[in-house]
């Protein structure tokens, strides 16, 4: 009997560590895992169910605390019932039978029972038991991942209940009575439940592993952990394990039968579990017909073997509503026409169906509202029909399928306007060419042996400034800006930087020749150029840049050019590299990018458009006032 238990422990133990991690097995691609995966229809049922096995005694006199003890294993086993609530909880009552012993070769009470306190002793126990709970169980599978036709499920349960014991306690050695509860017990030991038993209040706590072998019958697998509001149990109270309360565990096996109910009700309760996709979606008008196309799945353990179903979609619409030619669904027990769907593994299905186009159908909404009933050998004219008639018919929710109806053929009219728009095209363009000659500290004299003025690109820049005026474009003017940098005294920076720009002027007036005589210049004299400062120093590599522009954002206007000189004594990168660039004259050579005359616009956007671009074809429709020529 011994060598029965521990293989039954072993197993079910690996079972319960091995299973709840099969739901995230992999799919091996076969058709048995294909209909594995498929999600179930699910609603609530009642249940009853029986279960036995070995139990186990923990507490003071218990060889071990957790593990059980296969020498002193007892038997338990009894009957309950419940409600699955939802695919994953459920709620239930059980009332078992059971029978627990355990067996201390040596313990020292502290209640001095036997031969004293502080005596080592050999005590045994033996106990019988009736105990009732509410349980609240979890299906962990389909919990995490989903509702599932699954073959294994793994749960955990928990709850309340009570426990009515009689316990005895003698001598292991000589067999003598020691103490006892119950109807073991003295007057004060004695308890007030069934035959004079004692009560202790009860916490259940284990896990399940669900075997469905039938459709309506599961065998399962139940290991219970029930914590009593008691240390008495055992007649010892805090031995050497010191044991604040005792305990006992059912290790069972059970068969429960299922209250699963096959009716049209229930498929018209959950046709929402139905998958429904209609195309197109919205609805169109073509050639005065209204066509869809719906695909739908039916789960597994839906369609009823011998239910039928009417499937009509309609379209509703203010004013009216047309319905869709029916479509008929049936069980595997249903003789006679219809699309057969299968129970077990569900089914898939694609209707087509067509109605004239109406007014007033632009605005309106497809719906479908099945209705369901028992096979009879009857064939009824529609679904109207069918549930007044049917046996036992009921009409599931409308469902809503798609919008409808697009029908643009029907607003085509010839009353077109034409809008124009902005030509985009400019009368006068500016082009400007810059460049820029750089100076000493303090000095406005023109050097070009300066390494910014040596620099290929800044030169580059400068021999180019006059190249649209070499094209012989009109120039608009001259503007020359001088700047100074900002460590010198601000009037001196003022006088310094028109220097600067007056030396720039020279320095075109030379290049530009006699011509220059005839332009326009507009010279600039900017003092420091403060925010060509900041700007450098904040996107220099300067360890202390912030520190610097700290200090200069928060000196007085004043003090400025002060802390700037005494800060180019502890960062001499100033005067290398962030200092030279301001001291400069900025040239701008604007001139006027040539145009088209508007004449020879005009004549080009009839003649020969691949002379203008798109703007200047644009712009050529306002110069006439024919509107084809426009066109």
């Amino acid at each position: 009997m011994k060598k029965v238990y521990s293989i039954l422990t072993s197993v079910l133990i690996l079972s319960m560590l091995i299973m709840p991690m099969s739901f995230y097995g992999q799919d091996d691609g076969s058709k048995d895992a294909e209909k594995e995966n498929k999600s179930s229809s699910f609603s609530p049922y009642i249940f009853v169910q029986g279960q036995v096995g070995p139990s186990w005694f923990y507490g003071d006199l218990a060889r071990y605390q957790f593990a059980p003890d296969l020498q002193n294993t007892a038997v338990s086993g009894g009957f309950g019932g419940g409600y699955q609530f939802l695919p994953w909880l459920n709620a239930q009552v059980n009332l078992l039978r059971g029978f627990n012993k355990a067996h201390k070769p040596v313990i020292i009470p502290k209640n001095g029972i036997g031969v004293g306190a502080g005596i080592p002793q050999d005590l045994k126990m033996d106990m019988d038991y009736w105990s009732a709970d509410i349980q609240l169980g979890i299906n962990v599978s389909n919990l995490v991942a989903g509702y599932k036709d699954r073959l294994v499920t793994f749960g955990l349960h928990t709850g309340v209940g009570q426990t009515q014991f009689n316990s005895r306690t003698y001598n292991g050695i000589t067999g003598a009575f020691v103490a006892g509860r119950g109807k073991y017990g003295t007057a004060t030991s004695k308890g007030n439940g069934l035959g004079d038993r004692k009560i202790s209040l009860t916490v259940p706590v284990g896990a399940d592993l669900n075997f469905a072998v039938a459709e309506k019958w599961d065998v399962y697998g139940t290991y219970t952990y029930n914590v009593m509001t008691t240390d008495w149990a055992d007649n010892v109270i805090h031995g050497e394990m010191a044991v604040k309360n005792d305990a006992y565990t059912q290790f069972n096996i059970g068969i429960r039968y299922k209250f699963i109910s096959k009716s049209p009700a229930k498929m018209a309760n959950n046709f929402d579990k139905v998958e429904l996709m209609a195309t197109p979606n919205p609805l169109e008008e073509r050639g005065d017909i209204v066509a869809v196309t719906i695909k739908g799945t039916f789960p597994p353990k839906y369609f009823i073997e011998n239910g039928v179903m009417c499937f009509t979609p309609v379209l509703k619409y203010e004013g009216g509503e047309t319905a869709f030619p029916p479509m008929k669904f049936k069980g595997e027990d249903v003789e006679g026409d219809g699309t057969l769907i299968s129970y077990k593994n569900g089914g898939s299905f694609v209707y087509t169906g067509e109605v004239p186009y109406e007014e007033g159908m632009e605005v309106s909404e497809l719906y479908v509202a099945p209705v369901v009933y028992n096979d009879n050998g009857e064939t009824y004219e529609d679904c109207g029909d069918a549930l007044a008639n049917g046996p036992k018919a009921v009409q599931a929710e409308p469902r809503k399928l798609a919008d409808g109806v697009i029908h643009f053929s029907k607003f085509v009219r010839h009353n077109e306007a034409e809008i124009l728009a902005p030509h985009g095209y400019e009368l006068e363009t500016i082009i400007t060419q810059q460049a820029g000659i750089y100076f000493q500290v303090n000095l406005a004299n023109l050097n070009k042996r300066l390494p910014l003025n040596k620099n290929e690109d800044n030169k580059a820049r400068l021999g180019n400034s006059t190249s649209d005026i070499d094209k012989g474009w009109a120039v608009k003017n001259i503007t020359i800006d001088g700047w100074a940098s900002p460590e010198g005294e601000e009037t001196f920076n003022e006088g310094l930087s028109m220097r600067r720009a007056e030396t720039a002027k020279k320095f075109m007036n030379k290049k530009i020749g006699d011509a220059a005589d005839n332009m326009t210049f507009v010279l600039n004299g900017n003092g420091p150029d403060w925010n060509g400062f900041m700007s450098a120093v904040e996107n220099s590599g300067i360890a202390d840049k912030n520190a610097i522009i700290n200090v200069v954002n928060s000196a007085d206007a004043s003090k400025k050019e002060e802390e700037i000189r005494n800060m180019i004594l502890i960062y001499p990168e100033l005067e290398r590299n962030i200092l030279p660039p301001l001291r400069r004259a900025d040239i701008k050579v604007n001139t006027y990018e040539p145009k088209k005359p508007k004449a020879q616009i005009a004549e080009f956007a009839t003649s020969d458009p691949s002379q203008l671009s798109v703007n200047e074809m644009l712009y050529a429709a306002t110069l006439t006032d024919d509107l084809n020529t426009k066109k």
